[in-house]
């Protein structure tokens, strides 16, 4: 079971599009106890994005994520792992496919700015398909 509670804040004018969020997450472990201690653990993520539609079909976005666990015994408070911070930047589409559904693919570079991601060289590209109708 996991309850969320989050926030989101917006801005979106002449195809600008501002965004904040901030979301806790109470992870609580149902069974397990054998391979895991932990009877819960507590998550913060948080992101700052910004887009803007170049033309009403393709829009450009850049966005900013940190995670930390707050508590997770499993990661003592000194270890790099307790929290990571990367910055993104990619391309969507916006197709419309028929009255109210749309073909969003779009495709993006994750660079991670802190350890251990960076010790370890990471770098993501990422590749989606959102079908909303």
């Amino acid at each position: 079971m996991t309850p969320f509670p989050g926030l989101d804040l917006a801005y979106v004018k002449n195809g600008l599009t501002l965004q904040a969020e901030a979301t806790l997450f109470e992870l609580v472990r149902a069974r397990g106890d054998l391979i895991d201690k932990d009877s819960a653990r507590t998550n913060f993520t948080s992101g700052l994005h910004a887009g803007y539609f170049i033309i009403p079909e393709l829009s450009v976005g850049a966005e900013l994520r940190y995670q930390h666990w707050l508590k997770n015994t499993a990661i003592p408070d000194s270890d790099p792992r307790r929290d990571n911070l990367t910055a993104s930047i990619g391309l969507r589409a916006h197709l419309k496919v028929a009255a109210n559904m749309w073909l969003r693919p779009g495709a993006a570079f994750v660079q991670p700015l802190d350890a251990p991601m960076t010790d370890q060289s990471y770098h993501v590209a990422q590749i989606d398909v959102p079908f909303a109708f």
